[in-house]
Order: structure tokens, then sequence, then C-alpha cells
């Protein structure tokens, strides 16, 4: 693997502002780790991608440069950052059910906001 692959991994973390303890916490591998792959002086094993690309809410293909970096669809106004981007991490390291539990709380808290919205005004 090209040593680019640690520096389009930083560009896409910069670029999202993310920091690389938060990026490395939603992949599930180490900071430090992660901080030798981004000044390449550690290439990362497939899996690693993997997990880097899930947590950055891209393809495996865009962070080996085999891809163009996905463009917004003319419906999206902004693309995930921060603990967006976290929550999207996670999100794709959950089974079905775990994604079904988080889905059901959301939407009840959604819920519950909108009852609160509605009575204060």
């Amino acid at each position: 693997m090209s040593s680019d692959v640690g520096e389009r991994i930083k560009q896409e973390r910069l670029r999202q502002k993310i920091s690389q303890n938060k990026l490395a916490q939603a992949a599930g591998i180490g900071q430090t780790t992660l901080s030798a792959i981004e000044s390449s002086t550690k290439s990362p094993n497939v899996d690693t991608i993997r997990l880097l690309a899930s947590a950055l809410g891209c393809s495996v293909a865009e962070l080996l440069g085999e891809a163009p970096p996905a463009r917004l669809r003319e419906d999206q106004t902004e693309c995930a950052t921060g603990e967006e981007a976290e929550l999207l991490g996670i999100w794709r390291q959950l089974s079905s059910a775990g994604q079904n539990i988080i889905l059901a709380t959301a939407r009840a808290t959604l819920q519950q906001e909108g009852m609160r919205k509605a009575a204060s005004m």
C-alpha cells in the first residue's frame, strides 16, 4: 500500500474537523497507531483501513486512492463532522439488533423533544 493512504486519512480527518483521538476511538484503534499511519511510519492493514473508512464515512477505495472522493448530492447540505462522524462509525459496527435499539432510542428522544417544544409554545 502506498504511503499516500496515511495522508488521505489525515486530510479527510482534518476536513471533517475530527481529532486523532476521536477518529481512533470511533475506529477502535489506538491514537498512537493512527498517528503512525498518518505520518506514514506505519502501514495500516486492510482491516484497519476498513475501520477507518467506516469511521470517516467514506470507502476503502477512497482512502486507497482508487476512487475519487464522493461528491455531495445536491439535496445534501453538509458532511458529517465531529460527533456525527463518530456516531456513524459506531453505527456501522453495530449488529442490526444494535442499530434497531439506537433507532428506537433516537425516535423516542425526538418525540420527547417535540412534545417539550410544543408545550413551551
